[in-house]
């Protein structure tokens, strides 16, 4: 708790409590002086330090107050998410925040606050003041502290309305830029005057991190009022905010570039010009104002490529780097040879501009020189841009070139992909040409650059790992598209699949039949495990966390009850023989009673359903997600055999105890997935990182999860910014520069462990370790990093056993 007033005078609580809950709130006036219990003329001493207390605060009080007439007093709010932090929510939340009263001490503590966790996505609080009428300064109070991992708000916007279908944006504040991380805080922040008239005053909130906490929010009534110029629609201020975001930070990167360079200088005063307008301090804007400025910059930077001279260009590029319109090229030597196993895929990116102040079209001719036919499969495609949860025009979706043609936009940089898959048979050495002709004003302009393909031999199928993508044929991505999703999936390594219980697995009945007949209902089941064919694994979510009706088979039975388990260790013996009597063995499918078990009630169902599950066979395999490892308790370890760890879990002495007793470890990722995560640092490191831990799976969250409805285009449509790797397209599913990193990802981990078998001497086994440790460093570094996969392919080569290297495949397409 931060000091007040009671730690630096030591007087009596009954004196002092008054003065600290009038005074501990930074920049909070008091709407009247606080009544000095317990004091008294009698008492000089007392009342001069008082008053020397009272003065040091007066000096100290920032200049901007909460004015005396706050209108939003006693107003009620609503939240766009339910407030549940479970220390602060009770059923006065919705007049909490205008109830004039503010938190003394810890406010994630206190029920007189009101608090969020569990997620970083915007949180929307509305004020309804009764009645139209000028606003003035907006304030909210919040918290941070550093040790409990709360923070100041990365942003909040501010918009208002008179009926809650036009808004105007009236600016926003950045709370945790302007007073930093720290120890534990409560402080006011303010906005500008926004004297607007309104009725309706929403705080659209960004966290930073997974929490949130505030006590008050206090509007001042203003003596005018300017009439709005430009709205925008109450379901889009999500997506406006972000836009705005996004186009403030792009103005930032141009403005930064050219003012490094003379040649660019002469453009400054026009992005500046932008910027002002950008930033609503001289009209209001909307989302179509946005859209405009952002092609102001693009022309912009074309006005200063002729400048420069630069005409058309064609850069090989890292694939895997964060690219936005407006990127400079991260070069790759043209040398850096494409470096990939027979049956498995390479990638060449090429950044495309050029100075024109209309669109060109750039035609893309690609072959492989020095291979017979057949030896390889060529896809051009193009990076597309998408507007992800923060506002970032980012390259990610990738399209397939129509007619064998890109256009690239004036001011843009485009990423033209180049994605080369080897037979499983291809030679050793290729060469790919890619020729590129631009339609320019001036004229054609062509391009030709040769890159050096080298083919290194196809691993066994037990190098590749496990890997679980959660891939869910219920959600909105995947309606009617079961089958082209399954392609994709095991195309891109993932072998391991999760068929959940809400939609697809055979519940018993809502009661007991007799054994003679089937006690489940197979049928969507066996449709769905049809779908699914060609996996190595199955994982059979039963989804019994929380108190899910699911516990009680949809309310027929109660949970763990004796009738319970007699119907579940029936169930299961039924299950289990109708998938040996299909071909899969008991190695091939595990149960997966509980995600992520809280410890307490989720703990003791997995131990209890995981026993049930042993009674009914010894032999079936049962397995959990753990992100707390404290739930790994020896009841946990008695009953579970596949841990698959993440965040707190995932750590050496975790992986260690488990493994000492026998268990099958995986890792998994989820915070910093989505179009947010980065294609290597985030998708395709995992596998590095798996390899250097000793793991034998990787996963991540999630293949297809864009929340419950909208699209995987919009981040904003729903409670969550999207995870999903692929998006959806008339013509089908459309991949992602994320999820060919992952699949780049699966293969880097057969490479070390193909690396790592073939190794005879431990100073060569040591040496696939240091190689793993190096390449995880450089796994951003496209050229290094190839580097360092040549010398894993070279030491199986020079072991002299790589015809163990060739046989199998990868488990993924079997």
């Amino acid at each position: 708790m931060p000091p007040t007033i009671a730690h630096v005078v030591p007087f009596s609580g009954r004196f002092m409590r008054p003065l600290a809950n009038a005074f501990a709130n930074t920049g909070h006036c008091p709407a009247r002086p606080p009544r000095l219990f317990g004091f008294s003329r009698s008492a000089p001493l007392r009342l001069a330090l008082a008053l020397l207390v009272l003065a040091l605060l007066a000096l100290t009080a920032p200049a901007r107050c909460q004015a005396q007439d706050n209108i939003a007093l006693g107003a009620p709010a609503t939240f766009s998410r339910p407030a549940q932090y479970r220390l602060t929510t009770d059923a006065n939340d919705s007049s909490q925040l205008t109830d004039g009263r503010t938190v003394f001490g810890t406010m994630w503590r206190s029920r007189e606050a009101v608090g969020w966790g569990g997620s970083p996505t915007p949180i929307a609080i509305e004020l309804d003041l009764g009645i139209a009428r000028p606003i003035g300064v907006v304030c909210i109070r919040a918290a941070r502290g550093l040790e409990q991992g709360v923070a100041f708000p990365r942003r909040i916007d501010l918009f208002s309305s008179t009926d809650k279908d036009g808004y105007v944006w009236s600016g926003f504040i950045a709370p945790r830029d302007e007073a930093g991380d720290g120890g534990a805080l409560s402080r006011t922040f303010c906005f500008p005057p926004a004297r607007r008239t309104a009725r309706y005053v929403r705080l659209l909130v960004a966290p930073h991190g997974h929490f949130f906490f505030s006590d008050e929010i206090t509007i001042s009534a203003a003596d005018g009022d300017r009439p709005p110029t430009a709205l925008v629609r109450g379901g889009d201020l999500a997506r406006f905010a972000a836009a705005q975001q996004g186009a403030a930070r792009m103005i930032g990167t141009l403005q930064a570039r050219m003012a490094a360079s003379p040649a660019t200088q002469y453009h400054a005063p026009r992005l500046r010009d932008i910027a002002d307008i950008l930033s609503g301090r001289l009209h209001d804007i909307g989302l179509s104002d946005l859209d405009r400025l952002r092609e102001d910059m693009f022309r912009v930077v074309a006005a200063s490529r002729r400048d420069q001279r630069l005409g058309f260009g064609a850069v090989r590029t890292d694939p895997w780097r964060l690219a936005t319109p407006v990127s400079d090229a991260a070069a790759v030597a043209a040398e850096t040879p494409l470096l990939l196993p027979q049956g498995g895929h390479g990638v060449l990116a090429v950044a495309l501009s050029h100075a024109d102040d209309a669109p060109v079209v750039v035609e893309v001719k690609t072959r492989v020189l020095g291979a017979p036919d057949g030896a390889f499969a060529i896809t051009a495609l193009r990076a597309g841009f998408v507007l992800r949860g923060d506002g970032t025009m980012l390259a990610d979706p990738l399209w397939p070139l129509e007619k064998d043609r890109i256009t690239v936009p004036p001011g843009q940089t485009v990423q033209l992909w180049v994605d080369v898959a080897a037979a499983a048979q291809a030679g050793p050495t290729a060469t790919l040409e890619t020729t590129l002709t631009a339609r320019m004003a001036s004229g054609p302009v062509a391009h030709t650059m040769r890159t050096p393909v080298h083919v290194y031999a196809r691993p066994q199928a037990s190098d590749a790992p496990a890997a679980v993508a959660w891939g869910y044929f219920d959600s909105p991505l995947l309606e009617n598209r079961a089958r082209a999703a399954t392609r994709d999936m095991l195309a891109h390594g993932i072998d391991t699949a999760v068929i959940p219980a809400w939609h697809h697995l055979p519940f018993p009945r809502p009661a007991s039949t007799p054994h003679a007949r089937p006690i489940g209902d197979y049928a969507r089941y066996d449709a769905i495990l049809q779908a699914l064919c060609c996996h190595q694994r199955y994982l059979f979510f039963l989804a019994f966390n929380g108190d899910s009706a699911l516990r009680r088979f949809r309310d027929s039975h109660t949970f763990l009850s004796p009738a319970w388990k007699t119907l579940f260790v029936a169930w299961i013996r039924e299950w289990t023989g109708r998938l040996r009597a299909a071909g899969l063995d008991e190695s091939r499918f595990a149960f997966y009673p509980v995600d992520e078990p809280h410890p307490g009630a989720e703990h003791d169902a997995l131990v209890a359903v995981g026993r049930l599950v042993k009674e009914a066979d010894p032999s079936l395999a049962v397995y959990t997600t753990v992100h707390r490892p404290e739930v790994i308790t020896e009841d946990v370890l008695s009953v579970v055999d596949i841990f698959q760890l993440n965040g707190p879990a995932d750590t050496p002495e975790t992986i260690a105890r488990l493994k000492a007793r026998g268990k099958t470890v995986w890792s998994y990722a989820t915070d910093g997935g989505g179009k947010a995560g980065d294609p290597a640092a985030f998708y395709r490191a995992q596998a590095w990182k798996a390899f250097i831990s000793g793991l034998s799976g990787i996963g991540f969250w999630s293949y297809s999860d864009i929340g419950r409805s909208g699209s995987v285009w919009n981040d904003w449509d729903d409670v969550q910014p999207d995870f999903a790797v692929v998006y959806e397209s008339p013509g089908g599913l459309i991949s992602s520069k994320r999820w060919e990193a992952w699949r780049q990802g699966v293969q880097d981990f057969a490479l070390l462990s193909a690396a790592a078998r073939t190794s005879v001497s431990q100073s060569d086994k040591a040496k696939v370790v240091d190689l793993a440790r190096a390449g995880r460093g450089h796994v951003g570094d496209e050229a290094r990093l190839t580097a360092i996969r040549r010398r894993l392919a070279d030491m199986i080569m020079a072991s002299g056993r790589a015809g163990d290297v060739i046989e199998g495949g990868n488990r993924g397409h079997r």
